[in-house]
């Protein structure tokens, strides 16, 4: 079902999505509206992450597949390289199709790709264990809050584990020289910015480096040859191994 999903800025345009969403009071609860929800509860909600938006402290979006609307995913509370609270919340009738890891994995593209955040932390009722276990499949781990005596789990990821567990199937697959290359420019201070399979051919693996090569080989390992495409729709210089394509560029 997430192969055609996506998430899209939550706007006016979601309000009667948003008001029958509300219904739901677990779902009002979690989005912080009080309950039952009034005819005017959605708009005042869009206000709200309008303004939080607009001072650069939450971001909120809708989820659709196909553009009809399944639900809402947020970051909360963003300050000082952290975001305090990342929110998820799917209309019941869409639930258990892969809607909620899809979108959290999304949202923590944004926040750590685009906002270049260091930590995003994420809370569930202790309860609810299928949402606890969907923040552990993207990759959070709990954090202890015994002394707040807070019956919500609190669950926390940074951006080193974000990135290693995005990049881990690619880094894995990837020709053994080209891993000790990439290994060699991560000490060196550069950075992994996109990996991929499948591409150009079957068995292919793609991984993107964000600076230009730091560690340059003095001899290039067998099979690998180095080339300078300086295309701008791609990308500058690539070390790479034939048949399946195995590339590392920038």
């Amino acid at each position: 079902m997430t192969q055609t999903a996506g998430i899209y800025l939550l706007t006016p345009e979601h309000e009667a999505a948003v008001q029958a969403l509300l219904a739901d009071s677990s779902v009002a609860e979690v989005l912080r509206v009080a309950h039952p929800v009034g005819p005017d509860g959605a708009r005042v909600m869009l206000a709200r992450d309008s303004a939080e938006r607009a001072a650069g402290n939450g971001h909120a979006f809708a989820i659709e597949d196909r553009r009809v609307f399944v639900g809402i995913t947020a970051l909360k509370g963003i300050g000082s390289g952290i975001a305090s609270e990342l929110i998820c919340c799917v209309a019941s009738g869409q639930r258990g199709k892969g809607y909620a890891t899809f979108a959290i994995g999304m949202t923590l593209e944004f926040a750590f790709r685009n906002l270049r955040l260091a930590r995003v932390r994420a809370s569930v009722p202790e309860i609810n264990g299928a949402a606890q276990r969907v923040l552990e499949k993207c990759g959070f781990a709990a954090v202890s809050n015994a002394a707040s005596h807070d019956p919500h789990a609190l669950q926390e990821i940074n951006r080193e584990q974000w990135m290693e567990l995005r990049n881990r199937a690619a880094l894995a697959a990837l020709h053994p020289s080209l891993r000790a290359m990439v290994d060699a420019e991560v000490d060196a201070g550069n950075e992994v910015t996109e990996t991929g399979t499948g591409w150009p051919e079957p068995g292919s693996v793609f991984v993107r480096l964000a600076e230009p090569f730091r560690v340059i080989p003095p001899r290039l390992p067998e099979g690998v040859t180095y080339f300078e495409p300086n295309d701008p729709h791609w990308w500058k210089a690539e070390y790479s191994t034939p048949t399946p394509r195995h590339i590392v560029a920038h």
